[in-house]
């Protein structure tokens, strides 16, 4: 199990464009992945999840990624993270 932790930039709110492109980031992925915020967490491939979990600029959130290739994956979702949230 590998978390990474992240603060989203105080420019963005994930509205359902942001949540869509999220999740076409996490389901390729063969690592199982939760989103963690303020003690809820959600599937991470769930778009409806996402956006219900009100994420917004400043907020700290954390992924939980779980799996035979959680390195690689984690890799790739941070990869993400820097470069659009």
């Amino acid at each position: 199990m590998i978390t990474i932790e992240h603060t989203v930039s105080e420019s963005v709110f994930v509205h359902a464009q942001v949540a869509a492109e999220l999740t076409q980031k996490i389901k390729p992925l063969s690592s199982t992945v939760r989103l963690v915020k303020d003690n809820a967490s959600v599937d991470a491939s769930s778009i409806l999840s996402i956006i219900g979990m009100a994420i917004k600029g400043g907020d700290h959130i954390s992924f939980i990624l779980s799996g035979d290739s959680e390195k690689q994956d984690a890799k790739t979702l941070s990869a993400y993270l820097s470069e659009k949230l």
